[in-house]
């Protein structure tokens, strides 16, 4: 995987310290409500934009951080994210030593968040 992916003009993925963190803010996404169920394609704007993103984790594997029914959240995905809960969970990527679990620094990101 290269560093930096963009998706269908709805988002993007981005490698990071050994993880995957892909952004998504699109038709289909948890975001803006009218964004998530518009039957708009975002292929044909040149510009699509949303309040609010869905953001998943990865491992290098390409295994979700987080899945249904773990001891950390509900879901794969971390719906409603702001820019600067984004923003935070990136950091939080970039700064933690290689092998250390990530996951109760960014469920007190998103927790924080809502």
């Amino acid at each position: 995987m290269k560093n930096f992916t963009s998706i269908c003009n709805k988002g993007f993925v981005m490698a990071i310290n050994g993880y995957s963190i892909s952004v998504q803010y699109g038709p289909g996404n948890y975001v803006d409500s009218d964004i998530r169920y518009s039957d708009d394609n975002p292929m044909d704007h040149a510009v699509w934009e949303s309040d609010l993103a869905e953001v998943m984790v990865t491992d290098l594997l390409n295994r979700s951080l987080f899945d249904k029914g773990d001891d950390y959240l509900d879901d794969a995905v971390l719906g409603h994210c702001t820019s600067e809960t984004v923003a935070r969970i990136i950091s939080t990527l970039v700064h933690s030593p290689e092998g250390e679990d990530v996951r109760p620094a960014i469920v007190q990101i998103v927790e924080a968040s809502h």
